[in-house]
Order: structure tokens, then C-alpha cells, then sequence
């Protein structure tokens, strides 16, 4: 059984709600107020957080992710905090606690192959085998793993782990990776030693998921 640090996936959804913008930077908070201007959306300043209302909060990165990227800088967009809230959720100390950099809003619309991926479990395992020198025997094999996109292509480890290294999804897809390269040896019947990669910081609880994985 995964726990939660391995298995959360923020995503956007097609629903109404309220974005709250928010930053430490002043400078910032006045370059918040003329993106919203040039776009011509209506919005609120709320005791220093600028509020703005959607009637679908992914439609409008979708559609503005262009623009932020023009406007903000990469710096701008990791110190521009942003929170969706449900229509009717009144935004609180809570909120501001569960706000994420914008970067991260731009980083679902850019990387959406490698989400679509994640969510769907989409991963298969290639086994590079392990050959004994003296007899040319198979001693086991490497599982290897690659990313299925929808349209049947590939994504290769360097872009997977990549995208899921800029995405704090490391914990999730390690899990992912370990589970389809066990899965797929016992499909294909594979009795000879398993090497499975992992990636060390993913282990932040040796007994916990190495336990899971060994069981």
C-alpha cells in the first residue's frame, strides 16, 4: 500500500473557482496587477492578495500560459504564489499554506504528456540481460522503463525523470517504475535475478518502501 507522499498528483481541473495570487515582493504584487490589466480580467485586491474568478481554472492557464511566461521570468514565477479555491471556500491561512508556485501551473500545461502519463499509470519495462561471463548464461536482467504517451510514442528515463524532478514527482514515479518493473517480470515469467533503478532520494523511508517493494 502506497503512502501519501508517493501517490499525490496535483492536477487542473475543468471547474469553476477563484485563483488567488499572492507574493513577498511588492514589485511583483504590481506586475500581478498590470498582467491582469493586459489580459483585461477583472480582479480584486483582498488585503494584499489579488482574486481572480474563473469559470474553468484550467482552461485559463491553458490558454494563458503564453502570456505568463512572456510577462513573468522564470525567478517571478517561482516567487508568485497561486491557490484555487472552490467556488463558495473562503480563502484563509490554510489557503496560503497550500498555494504553489506558479511555475508549477505552467509546468501542468507544458508537461501534460508526462501527467496524462503518471495519472494513467502509462509505463512499461524493457529487461537488458545480465550475461555470465564464464558460461554465457543469463544471471538476471536490468528493467528498464519508458513512458507510454497517449498517441503510443515513448518518453524516454532523461525526459521522465526530468519533467518529474522539476514537478516534485520523484516520490511517485520511482514507485511507479518499481511496481511496473516487477509486474512486467512476473507477466513475462522471469525467474533470474531482477535489477531494478531507483533513485536514492525517493527512499526517504528505507523501511517502509523497501519493505513495499521486496513484498
Amino acid at each position: 500500500m502506497p503512502c501519501a507522499r508517493c501517490s499525490e498528483v496535483y492536477m487542473l481541473k475543468n471547474s469553476p473557482g477563484t485563483l488567488y495570487w499572492l507574493s513577498q515582493s511588492e514589485e511583483l504584487m504590481n506586475k500581478i496587477a498590470q498582467f491582469f490589466e493586459i489580459l483585461g480580467l477583472e480582479f480584486e485586491n483582498s488585503s494584499g492578495v489579488f482574486l481572480v474568478k474563473c469559470e474553468d481554472t484550467k482552461e485559463f492557464f491553458i490558454s494563458n500560459c503564453d502570456a505568463i511566461e512572456h510577462h513573468f521570468n522564470s525567478i517571478a514565477q517561482d516567487d508568485i504564489m497561486v491557490y484555487i479555491s472552490k467556488p463558495n471556500e473562503a480563502f484563509n491561512f490554510q489557503s496560503i499554506l497550500k498555494a504553489k508556485p506558479l511555475t508549477r501551473f505552467v509546468n501542468l500545461v507544458r508537461d501534460s504528456e508526462f501527467f496524462d502519463i503518471l495519472n494513467n499509470e502509462s509505463l512499461t519495462s524493457y529487461f537488458q540481460p545480465i550475461i555470465t561471463a564464464s558460461d554465457r548464461s543469463i544471471y538476471g536482467y536490468e528493467a528498464l522503463i519508458r513512458g507510454v504517451k497517449s498517441t503510443g510514442e515513448l518518453m524516454y528515463p532523461d525526459e521522465l525523470f526530468s519533467k518529474s524532478a522539476r514537478n516534485d514527482s520523484n516520490f511517485l514515479l520511482d514507485r511507479l517504475c518499481r511496481e511496473c518493473a516487477l509486474k512486467t517480470a512476473a507477466v513475462k515469467k522471469i525467474y533470474q535475478h531482477v535489477f531494478i533503478n531507483f533513485l536514492p532520494t525517493s527512499i526517504y523511508d528505507p523501511e517502509f518502501c523497501l519493505k513495499s517493494t521486496i513484498k
